[in-house]
């Protein structure tokens, strides 16, 4: 399923929700650990419940009136606003404690979008990244990202959510890397310590409950006691999931989609696409059939005259570029009465959007125009249409680049069976990759390509991290003997490895052909494989390292091997010769000694006599 399919979840991180609790309601919950875990995540949690008890239309806009009307071919066009929430491209694919708050806080880039657009009817396309990024801190998450997410849970804005880190769905279909458009897991990012006792929630009455049965009760949440069991940690389900009032819609870069991008967004899934009017054939509608999946035209013109008022970087400016939009709203309800468009926000940064809710309410307030909910456009006509491929195929060499990340993970996939836990290093990775398979890329090539590097090469490295290391020749003395190769590992997680052995020519004998080896992270084994010499001479011995299935690891090794089975036969009878001709001299010399004393002796005793 696409992102933003319109599903809430109900978190399982030990919450059990016994009302309708909004984050703000929880903000005071941050003085522990467990209740701020309970806002980081009560996205997940009260707004499931909201969206199981209400309509996607009432949770969007429980006050909001009615939708204006929209009557085509009469009356002022209706335009629909769309903005997307994210973050400048990253190369991790999660934003770290410091980079939250630098972003959450007063004058932060998410904190000025989100000024931006409350109170307003645009429809937000939101990264999840960005939620994500904040329940994996879970206690450690700054509380200014906790506010963020607090308040951008209450924002009645229609809203949808975009590829994880703003993935390009449209380029990734193009690359084959569709497969990778979800993250594999956050568990490598997880520290238990962050995640507290679970807090269930139990019902309190209140003062006057006695007086009347009837009365109201309030929630307060209630640590259980402590029995020692590890608080259960979140899911991947858990940390992304959001809910939604608009069904899937994809937004691929401007101007990119060509007909296997379209025919790949339909096969993912997407109900919908945004897609520049320059992209298709010109209708009367913002909706068309683009046959397996539909169109949301974004209009080129409105569009620039939108963007040029809301960036703005003066008063001046300003005010020239609303006389250019109100200008261009009055030729269209000319030519089109009644039409519907669509206009969109980019990708910018630096990203300055206070002047958006000015810029609304200038279209509100023209006689040709009328802003209406992207879901009106959804619900109202709709008009057949053909895809208008782009002039020249400017994503090709991305794609590519793409395709060579994707493999490059894959590589590293299946390499990595001999690790203990492989997620510490495919999680991260897969994160990488769609980090990099970003809308807001297209426009930084040179940072785009030096980061796509760093990663193939942090990837290449990876499938040489575990090998058997340069020695020196080996002499084997004695016609039973082993063999003694280092093998060192500089991955951060342990392995075990086979090591095999292989004689060039039939001098030597190897008794076990696979030899098992376990290896601590960042560290070096050594693994003794027994041989048997044949007669002496040399040998070039083909070492390599194999994982359980058999699999070869890396580039086998080469070394040779210098059989002198003969010299321990010989050597033995040298040094038990030695040995003879020590003890045995000994002894002569002591007789002869002992008998010289005795001739010495002799003579004296006869003149005694």
């Amino acid at each position: 399923m696409p992102p933003g399919a319109g599903q809430a979840r109900t978190s399982k991180l030990g919450f059990h929700v016994g009302g309708l609790q909004s984050e703000r309601a929880l903000v005071p919950l941050m003085r522990s650990r467990s209740r701020a875990l309970a806002l980081a995540l009560a996205g997940a949690l009260g707004s499931a419940v909201l969206s199981a008890a209400a309509p996607a239309s009432a949770l969007a806009q429980p006050d909001a009136p009615a939708a204006p009307a929209i009557s085509a071919g009469s009356g002022p066009v209706s335009v629909a606003v769309v903005m997307p929430l994210t973050v400048p491209p990253t190369t991790s694919g999660l934003l770290n404690a410091d980079a939250l708050t630098t972003y959450t806080q007063d004058g932060g880039l998410l904190n000025r979008q989100l000024d931006a657009v409350a109170g307003t009817s645009a429809a937000i396309g939101l990264d999840p990244m960005i939620v994500a990024s904040i329940r994996v801190l879970g206690s450690a998450a700054p509380a200014s990202a906790l506010d963020f997410l607090s308040r951008l849970h209450a924002l009645p804005n229609e809203m949808f959510l975009l590829g994880y880190a703003d993935a390009d769905p449209a380029l990734a279909a193009v690359a084959g890397t569709q497969a990778e458009l979800a993250p594999l897991g956050f568990d490598f990012a997880i520290d238990p310590a962050d995640f507290g006792p679970a807090v269930t929630p139990s019902a309190t009455p209140t003062p006057d409950a006695t007086a009347d049965s009837d009365a109201g009760a309030t929630t307060d949440a209630t640590p259980p006691p402590d029995d020692g069991t590890p608080p259960p940690l979140p899911s991947t389900e858990d940390l992304l999931a959001w809910p939604t009032t608009l069904p899937s819609i994809a937004w691929p870069s401007e101007g990119t989609i060509d007909a296997a991008g379209l025919a790949g967004l339909a096969t993912l899934g997407y109900a919908d696409t945004l897609i520049g009017a320059a992209n298709t054939t010109s209708t009367g509608t913002a909706l068309v059939d683009l046959g397996d999946i539909d169109g949301l035209v974004v209009d080129d013109d409105i569009t620039e005259a939108v963007r040029s008022a809301v960036y703005a970087p003066t008063e001046t400016d300003y005010q020239a570029a609303t006389i250019t939009l109100a200008a261009a709203l009055r030729s269209v309800s000319i030519t089109a009465p009644g039409r519907t468009l669509i206009a969109t926000l980019d990708r910018r940064w630096p990203f300055g959007t206070a002047r958006l809710a000015s810029v609304l309410a200038t279209i509100q307030s023209q006689s040709a125009s009328q802003l209406i909910p992207l879901s009106a456009v959804l619900g109202g006509a709709k008009a057949s249409a053909t895809l208008v491929a782009p002039d020249s195929d400017v994503d090709a060499e991305r794609a590519a680049t793409l395709t060579a990340l994707a493999s490059a993970a894959r590589a590293e996939t299946s390499y990595l069976q001999i690790a203990e836990d492989a997620t510490v290093i495919t999680q991260p990775r897969r994160l990488a990759v769609l980090a990099l398979s970003a809308v807001g890329w297209r426009d930084d090539g040179v940072g785009w390509d030096a980061a796509t590097a760093g990663v193939l090469a942090d990837s290449e490295s990876t499938l040489d991290a575990v090998q058997v290391t340069e020695s020196s020749d080996q002499l084997v003395l004695s016609d039973i003997s082993s063999l003694r190769l280092h093998i060192s590992n500089a991955l951060p997680v342990a392995v075990t490895v086979y090591v095999r052995v292989q004689p060039l020519r039939p001098l030597l004998q190897v008794e076990n052909a696979s030899v098992e080896v376990a290896i601590e992270p960042d560290s070096s084994a050594t693994a003794s494989i027994p041989v048997q010499s044949i007669t002496n001479g040399d040998v070039t011995v083909r070492a390599e390292l194999r994982n359980a299935s058999g699999q070869s690891l890396g580039e086998p090794r080469f070394l040779k091997v210098i059989l002198q089975a003969g010299w321990e036969t010989a050597g033995t009878l040298i040094a038990g010769g030695l040995v003879f001709l020590i003890f045995g001299g000994g002894l002569v010399r002591l007789f002869l000694r002992r008998r010289r004393e005795s001739a010495a002796r002799e003579p004296a005793a006869q003149a005694d006599d």
